[in-house]
Order: C-alpha cells, then structure tokens, then sequence
C-alpha cells in the first residue's frame, strides 16, 4: 500500500504524486512513497503496488485521490514478466525495530516508464484503500497484542528461573536462599498485569474479528449492525492494543532487570519493534481522532451504545458475585464516567478544543471499559467451569492449602482459576482510570493549547 509521501504522512490528501491517462487506457505515474513496508525486497519475482496518485483536474483533499495498481516488472499479456516498470527503491530505512521488515521509499516514473493502471473508478482511491485499512488496522492491533504476550510470555518463563533476593517471609534473614524472582509480590504484580492486558487485548481484538464476520454471513439491517460495531472497534482495536501493546512490553523489560536492557533476552526487541504498531496504518491519535468526530456519532451513537450497553449487562451479572462484585461495579462506574462525558462534550462552547486535546484518552476509556466487560464476562464462565472441576474432584475450596495444591496438578483448573484472578485485578488496577481520565476532561484544561512551544 503506497501512501506516504514525504509532504503528506497523517495528511494523505496532501499527496502529490500524479497518474496521466494514456492512449491505451493505462496511466503514466510520476511521484516518490515513503515508509513503504517491503516496499522492495527479493522474495517474489514480482511486487505489486496500490498507488494512490491524483489525475490531471482532480480535486483538491483525499476527494482528489485515485488507485492504482502499478507492477514492479511490467507482466505481459500471456502472464509472462516482462520489462521494468520504473519503480526504483532510493532507500530502506534504519529503523527502531522490526528489522526483518524492508521499510522503503519508492520512486515511481523517474524516467517516465512507470506504468499504472486504473483500480475502480478515478476520485475513488481513500474509500478503495480502507477496504484493506480497516482489515490491516485490526492485524496492527493484533501485532501489539501478539508482541506484547511473547515479551510475557519470556518474562514469566525468565522470572521462574532467575534466583535473587529472599523470599519476602524470610527478607530480614541474610542466611536464607535466594528464590526466583517469580515470587517476590512486585514481580507477580508485573506479571499480572501484563497477563491481564494481553487478555484483554485479545478478547477485543477477537469480538471484532467475529462481528466482521458476523458482517459478511448476514443480511440487511443485522449485517448493517455489525458492520457498524466493527466501524467503531476498529480504531480501539488498532490503538488501544497497540499502545498498551507496547507497556506491557515495557513492563517485561523491566521484570528482566539489567538483563532486559541488554541483546541476550529477547525482552528489548519485543519492545523496540512494538513501538511501530502505535505508528503505521494510521498513528495512535489519528485514530482516536476518527474515534472520537466520526465513530462514536455513527448511527445517530447507536453502535457504541449497544456495545456499551452489553458492558452493562456484564456488571448486573457479575455486581452480585462475591469474588467479582467490586470489579463489576468498578466497570459500571466507568462506563457512568464514559456516558457522561460522551453526552457533555457536544454540548460544550469548547466542546472542539476539549475533544482534540482529549481524543487519546477518551478512547483509552472505552478501550479499557471494554477490556474490563470482556475479562468480567469470561471470569463468570470460567467460575462455573472450576467449580464443576472442584466438585468432581471433590476440593474444597475452603480448604486452601488443598486447593492451592489441586491447582498446582491440574491445569485447567488452574487457567480456570486464573481467569479470576485476572479480571479481578484489571478492575482493580485499570478501570480506576477512566474516572481520572473523565475528571480532567471534564476540567476543560487546555494548557497544551496556551503553552508556549
């Protein structure tokens, strides 16, 4: 997908890169790409590029912009690769990360041979191109979530071997022995919250997936729905994954100590080739931006408030569990703060300042309230699962130093019981955010807006 040009990175309408249509229908495309992914490379015979590139008389904005499919090696009419088409990589950058991915700028016509053709219809180009930025918006979000449980899986694997220190009962005694830092409370905290967020992020991204699926195997209005639940997830789905994506990568690095600092453990890469999915396809606050002006007044706001109403619904089963009963009405605090400020920002006189400057934490809000229904909901089965293990094994869970045992031998009970555990401690730990995130919305500071810079 070629976009980016070095003048029109988030600003795509700025392109200038032109297509002039020829004799024999093609067109003849002049102009330079940017951070373009495998841009140029030597796995395939042939590169096929979608170039986004403005006619002669189009309109100003991304309403000027068309597509078109330009080959790296011209393809003759019996299939056979022909000649050259043109296309020159000037460069591949050195990048933070993800060093195995060719990252190019392209020149397109240098010597006026670089032959495009037409991909729909001319002025069509932004709304052909979605179709395949929505999808890689939703696999970005899902590269931060898939980054983000290897660096934990590593580090839980890393801190179940690594000796050091004593175990908290016994700090005060220089003659005890060191135990892995797996059991040290700060660690496990670390651990957690990693663990819960990957999960989080994963059941977002998967509920996504299955409405964008639900959107294609039915009809009418039913498809229309789900259409629009995957329009306003996608940009959580790419932002809020990839962001926190990259913290729990963070907090990996950390968990390794001075090791995760150095190239031995794979803790560092994990984190520095993240950073790129709160980047590509669309930065972070770009798409808080399309969050907040454009997806959550889809539908008249019907979509979001469906899909926050099905929160709600998570807390009235859960606000009477005793094990999750705070969690839940955490999340239903939340989502108050999330409705409020929803309701409260249009109507505002600066109701625009305070929406720009707020965008990325208004979605986190929703990310988070979303990520804390998802865990409530699967800790509720996983509840009901355990507890037919327990009682088929005849466990008593009263019996503590039994259960932790049980647990210890069997697995599933063990990914059952943590499946509390979890959800427990996002509620805790994350959905007190979005109350602090909410507050200082509501305050209408705009320092950022005042501040000399």
């Amino acid at each position: 997908m070629c976009l980016t040009e070095p003048q029109a990175g988030s600003d795509v309408g700025a392109s200038t890169t032109k297509a002039v249509k020829q004799g024999d229908g093609s067109y003849l495309i002049s102009g330079e790409k940017i951070f373009i992914t495998s841009g140029d490379h030597n796995l395939a015979e042939n590169i096929i590029h979608l170039v986004l590139a403005r006619t002669p008389g189009a309109p100003a904005g991304t309403k000027g912009l068309s597509l078109f499919v330009v080959p790296k090696i011209r393809v003759n009419d019996d299939g056979a690769l022909g000649d050259a088409n043109d296309v020159a990589c000037s460069n591949i950058e050195e990048k933070m990360g993800i060093h195995g991915s060719p990252t190019c700028s392209l020149v397109f016509g240098a010597n006026d041979g670089c032959q495009g053709f037409l991909l729909g219809e001319e002025l069509q180009g932004m709304k052909l191109m979605f179709h395949m930025m929505n999808a890689a918006r939703i696999e970005v979000g899902m590269q931060g979530c898939a980054a983000a449980s290897g660096a934990h899986q590593q580090a839980l694997a890393f801190a179940k071997e690594r000796l050091q220190s004593r175990h908290w009962k016994t700090m005060k005694d220089p003659e005890a022995p060191q135990v892995a830092i797996v059991e040290h409370p700060d660690v496990r905290r670390m651990l957690l919250t990693s663990k819960a967020y990957v999960e989080a992020m994963r059941a977002i991204l998967l509920q996504a997936s299955y409405y964008l699926d639900l959107s294609h195997s039915t009809e009418g209005d039913e498809a229309k729905k789900y259409k629009n639940y995957v329009e306003v997830l996608t940009p959580i789905c790419k932002a809020w994954c990839s962001e926190w994506g990259l913290q729990v990568t963070h907090t990996c690095v950390q968990v390794h100590g001075g090791y995760g600092y150095t190239k031995e453990y794979p803790a560092e890469q994990y984190m520095r080739d993240a950073e790129i999915a709160c980047l590509y396809e669309g930065t972070n606050g770009i798409q808080a931006l399309d969050f907040v002006a454009r997806k959550l007044s889809l539908a008249g706001g019907q979509p979001i408030k469906e899909l926050l109403g099905m929160a709600e619904k998570t807390f009235n089963k859960a606000k009477n569990d005793p094990e999750l009963m705070e969690p839940a009405w955490l999340l239903a605090a939340a989502l108050k703060q999330v409705e409020t400020i929803a309701k409260e920002l249009p109507k505002r006189p600066d109701g625009i300042q305070v929406m720009l400057i707020n965008a990325v934490p208004l979605l986190d809000m929703v990310g988070t309230c979303l990520g804390a229904h998802y865990l409530l909901d699967q800790a509720m089965l996983a509840k009901t699962k355990l507890a037919s293990i327990l009682s088929d094994a005849g466990v008593d869970t009263d019996d503590k130093k039994a259960y932790k045992a049980f647990l210890s031998d069997n697995e599933e009970a063990a990914f059952y019981h943590n499946k509390v555990q979890t959800a427990i401690h996002f509620g805790y730990r994350a959905l007190p955010t979005v109350p602090a995130k909410a507050a200082a919305i509501r305050s209408g500071e705009k320092a950022a807006l005042y501040a000399i810079m």
